[in-house]
């Protein structure tokens, strides 16, 4: 059984009744395809290819070109923003035509791994965390 929301309207206005299925389809469309224009967002900061996407959220190839188009999997839209986040960040405090040469060379304060392969086994955090770092002059 599908519940209805009812929300009361002023006299001149018919009674809204919104299906709490039907709401909650429209949102997840809304908020996937949000989430395919920041995953182009982000493979244009980084240059990705589809294969450097699958990596980085391990997923396959196949599954990066279904959210191309079909949209992104809700459960994934908190991550892809956040590397959406670094790579705004990064553009902003690096130059932005050097960002995918960066994120591919390997770096002695991530133990000689690169930018993308911390942020597939770990997340955004320690990059965002070496990036204040720099910005704010601490050592490491």
């Amino acid at each position: 059984m599908t519940k209805a929301l009812a929300v009361k309207a002023p006299p001149r206005f018919q009674p809204l009744k919104i299906n709490a299925e039907t709401m909650n389809e429209t949102f997840s469309r809304i908020y996937s395809k949000h989430g395919v224009r920041t995953l182009g967002r982000v493979r244009k900061a980084f240059a990705l290819t589809r294969t450097d996407v699958a990596r980085l959220f391990n997923v396959t190839p196949e599954a990066v070109v279904k959210w191309e188009r079909n949209g992104v999997p809700v459960r994934r839209l908190a991550e892809l923003d956040r590397c959406f986040q670094l790579a705004e960040m990064m553009q902003r405090r690096l130059r932005p035509d050097r960002l995918p040469t960066l994120v591919r060379t390997p770096a002695a304060d991530f133990n000689n791994r690169t930018v993308l392969d911390v942020i597939a086994e770990s997340g955004t955090q320690l990059v965002f965390d070496y990036m204040h770092r720099l910005a704010s002059g601490v050592p490491r």
